[in-house]
């Protein structure tokens, strides 16, 4: 891995006038070069010279910025998702047989449409009508911009999905006691009862019983674990405002190995039905995850992922949604052609962005001066 180029700053480039295709063009203007071949006259291992070919596989970052390059909306715009029509209103719709899905000769004419608009208002009017930009990829004639910007599992899967069950679903803020995600209603004369077996089927996201002991139980439980030297633990005060944010490597050891281990413990066998069933929820989130990490897939693997990934969104819907509004988000959507992406393009390690985001965290510490170039300018002297 290298680094190519950094969109310059100090802000990031806007958006909605697509300032970052200048910074593109310069990659795509090369990869349309090297489609060809590049003719090397004399290498270190080619004394003779050697033919080099380039392509660009897939779009490998986060949502936003996926969608800053790819010229694709926002995830919380009217159209969320990148592969499909589907609009965020119909977000709960688990159905994928019914998802309109997008064309990319269309896509590529109203891009373009856009990109030869005269005025910003123009394309201002166009983006409101089609949810569409132009983005520099769509001049590689062999590059799919709808089938190679896939989501990744870092963010879509544990910083998003996994956490957003933690907080939301669970109840475990960073300045509050832990939840068990128990609905009460302000209208119930029993909401405030102890008793769980009073309490409704639905659950209001956003009123949870508060259970400081749950926290408590995982925490003690990390204490008690002798895990492998090959993986790293979660931080033993994640949860607290002192922490902080979590990583996605953090999000996942809580979602794959300490938290299963306590709730099996504590739900597997707990006389109260919803308990259970919130167990059977979870577990198929930390399944589909699981899978969505192996280094190696089989098509059964990818069979059972959309199966367990499937049925997680079915019964968080029936378990806690309290209200016509679906209780899913964008990421959870993306988690449904996820399965797709491993299908086409096989395991997700190949296209992690956890090494993208080592490097720019290693790049962000360093001490810079704003001065381009003169590290290197300095280094020659030196070596002179």
């Amino acid at each position: 891995m290298y680094l190519v180029g950094v969109v310059p700053g100090p802000r990031s480039p806007s958006v909605i006038r697509s300032q970052i295709s200048h910074s593109v063009k310069l990659a795509v203007d090369d990869l349309q070069k090297f489609r060809q071949g590049v003719h090397f006259t004399r290498t270190y291992n080619y004394p003779g010279g050697r033919l080099c070919k380039s392509l660009c596989i897939d779009i490998i970052t986060d949502a936003l910025a996926c969608r800053e390059i790819a010229g694709f909306p926002s995830p919380s715009s009217l159209y969320p998702c990148t592969s499909c029509h589907l609009k965020k209103s119909e977000i709960g719709n688990l159905d994928r047989q019914s998802w309109p899905r997008r064309d990319l000769r269309e896509h590529k004419r109203i891009a373009q449409a856009w990109w030869d608009a005269e005025t910003f208002a123009e394309q201002q009017t166009l983006f409101k009508s089609h949810y569409l930009r132009w983005s520099e990829f769509n001049r590689l004639d062999y590059f799919n911009i709808i089938l190679y910007t896939p989501s990744d599992l870092p963010h879509t899967g544990y910083l998003n999905a996994a956490q957003t069950h933690f907080r939301e679903i669970f109840g475990i803020d960073f300045e509050k006691p832990g939840g068990d995600g128990q609905p009460i209603s302000v209208s119930d004369p029993n909401a405030m009862n102890v008793d769980v077996d009073n309490s409704h089927d639905r659950t209001n996201r956003r009123r949870h019983r508060k259970d400081p002991k749950l926290q408590d139980i995982i925490y003690r439980d990390m204490d008690n674990i002798f895990l492998p030297t090959w993986m790293n633990s979660a931080p033993r005060d994640w949860g607290s405002a002192r922490r902080g944010k979590l990583k996605a490597n953090e999000w996942k050891m809580l979602t794959l190995v300490h938290v299963p281990i306590t709730l099996i413990r504590l739900w597997g066998t707990h006389p109260v039905e919803r308990k259970r069933n919130m167990l059977d929820n979870f577990m198929a989130l930390a399944q589909a995850l699981r899978i969505a990490d192996f280094y190696s897939l089989r098509r059964k693997d990818v069979f059972s992922f959309n199966k367990h990934i499937t049925h997680y969104l079915k019964t968080l819907q029936e378990l806690y949604q309290a209200s016509d509004e679906s209780i899913l988000k964008p990421h959870h959507h993306a988690l449904m052609h996820m399965g797709e992406d491993l299908a086409f393009m096989g395991p997700n390690h190949a296209r992690n962005t956890m090494p993208c985001e080592r490097y720019i965290h290693f790049m962000q510490n360093r001490n810079l001066n704003n001065q381009f170039g003169m590290f290197h300018i300095i280094r020659l002297i030196v070596s002179n």
